[in-house]
């Protein structure tokens, strides 16, 4: 009987280090499979099932990392460098009713939604503020309604003439030369200008420029006007090129008066030719027009300078 008891006792530890673990102050511990399934607090585990913690769960080192949908987590703070939010990008990032943010900035926060905001308070070289000058470098254009009538701003530039303009001599015709035919060929080329669309169907289009004629000349010379084509005949202004020789600045030559309608005008007040036959139909001023300036004396003038040629609409409701 003691010879079975024995037989026992010394195959017990055998079977039990091969399935069960053992409970032992030693390091020789076992399981079914090796110490690959188990987790030791010194070293490095990789969890490929799901690891749910019921308690809560603390961690310290700086160098961990998190992968995956944070949707519900709370509370989470951004590390800061001097109070300002740094590494942070977002997308449809919002503050709550209520809260505020000073120092959420361009330059510590990385929007990558097309939506851009600035935080008030903000100083950028490259942003227009409200409450400083503004110098623009680039091509600026602003719509006429956002001037008129709110700012009661009621003339505008149109066009200005790159260059001064120098005429050795202009072409000699009779002033009846012109008609509605095509007769711009009749005139020596001063310029061609496209204007933009008038603000309103009572508008005047204006004139500005100065003349210098460095000689006395035989006759005066005459301003032709031609607009919407070349064909368009508005009228001409008698004597307006002086024979004598000097300098000469003319503010506000009539060319075109809208008649209370974008696509029927009068000539202006200096080109007469068409001030007795009404209203006449030379283009639509709602949309970009042309209009062609020629020069025609009826025996000889020459070396005509013309400086700051300029159009000008001034607006009338």
């Amino acid at each position: 009987m003691k010879t079975i008891l024995l037989l026992l006792l010394t195959c017990l530890p055998l079977c039990a280090a091969t399935t069960y673990p053992m409970l032992s102050d030693t390091t020789n511990r076992t399981v079914t499979g090796g110490v690959t399934n188990l987790s030791f607090l010194n070293s490095n585990s990789v969890f490929t099932g799901t690891a749910r913690w019921m308690g809560i769960v603390t961690l310290t080192n700086t160098g961990n990392i998190f992968v995956g949908d944070g949707a519900g987590l709370t509370g989470v703070g951004v590390a800061t460098s001097g109070g300002l939010a740094t590494n942070l990008t977002a997308t449809g990032l919002t503050v709550a009713t209520g809260q505020t943010n000073t120092h959420l900035t361009a330059s510590s926060v990385v929007v990558t939604d097309a939506n851009k905001g600035i935080i008030s308070g903000t100083t950028t070289a490259d942003l227009a503020t409200l409450s400083a000058n503004q110098t623009f470098t680039g091509t600026n254009t602003f719509a006429p309604a956002s001037f008129y009538p709110a700012n009661e701003i009621a003339i505008r530039r149109l066009w200005t003439s790159p260059t001064n303009i120098f005429l050795s001599s202009i072409a000699v015709s009779a002033g009846s030369a012109f008609t509605n035919n095509g007769d711009f060929a009749n005139c020596t080329y001063i310029a061609q200008a496209t204007l933009p669309a008038l603000m309103g169907s009572n508008s005047h289009v204006l004139i500005n420029f100065t003349i210098l004629r460095s000689n006395a000349n035989t006759t005066a010379g005459q301003m032709v006007v031609f607009a919407g084509s070349n064909t368009n005949y508005v009228g001409l202004n008698n004597a307006l090129f002086a024979a004598a020789a000097g300098r000469t600045t003319f503010l506000q030559v009539g060319t075109l008066h809208n008649a209370n309608s974008f696509t029927q005008q009068f000539g202006g007040s200096s080109f007469q030719s068409q001030l007795i036959l009404g209203p006449t139909s030379f283009t639509d001023t709602s949309v970009p027009f042309t209009v062609y300036l020629g020069a025609q004396t009826v025996t000889s003038h020459t070396n005509l300078n013309l400086y700051g040629l300029t159009f000008y609409e001034f607006y009338a409701p």
